[in-house]
């Protein structure tokens, strides 16, 4: 299904979770700390990178922030054991999915993982299907307010809706 980088200095733990996660049908790398997850950062994709907060070489904010240094559109889940605000602050601006403290029920860290690999697919996808746009076609984000129309290939723009609830309305 997904391929996933587990970084974490505690092996047992990180073993557990490798384990349940591969049950689950994901391809599992394990890295025991920041500078080996930077190595295999460097070396391959992933769809999401799971890091434990604190490690001796370390912070999980420091794989958050060479994960997203490295350019990969993985989603960051950060795990702690000592949560705390402004860590968990600091993970979600520099761009981590989630930030989930150790210890609680092991089905809400799955569900955020699928969470996170569902926003990991939609993004894909959108970026795949803007791929395939007709050439010369600008996306909506590259050209605000004009939009070609599928059905007949016409330009239109300002599109407004009014707000008594009738039909949209083109000008232009």
């Amino acid at each position: 299904m997904a391929v996933i980088l587990l970084v974490d200095d505690e092996e047992s733990p990180r073993a557990t979770l490798a384990l349940l996660l591969k049950q689950a049908g994901h391809e599992v790398v394990q890295a025991d700390g920041v500078e080996a997850a930077a190595r295999v950062l460097g070396e391959r994709a992933f769809d999401l990178v799971i890091t434990d907060l604190r490690m001796p070489d370390g912070s999980g904010l420091e794989v958050v922030r060479r994960t997203r240094s490295a350019r990969h559109e993985a989603e960051v889940i950060v795990l702690t054991a000592y949560a705390g605000w402004e860590s968990a602050k600091e993970a979600m601006r520099l761009g981590a999915f989630d930030y989930f403290e150790k210890g609680r029920e092991p089905e809400e860290l799955f569900h955020r993982i699928d969470q996170a690999l569902e926003k990991r697919a939609l993004r894909r996808e959108n970026r795949t299907s803007a791929t395939r746009s007709r050439p010369g076609t600008p996306s909506p984000a590259s050209s605000p307010g004009r939009w070609r129309c599928s059905a007949c290939s016409r330009w239109w723009c300002g599109w407004r809706r009014s707000t008594a609830g009738r039909s949209a309305t083109a000008s232009g």
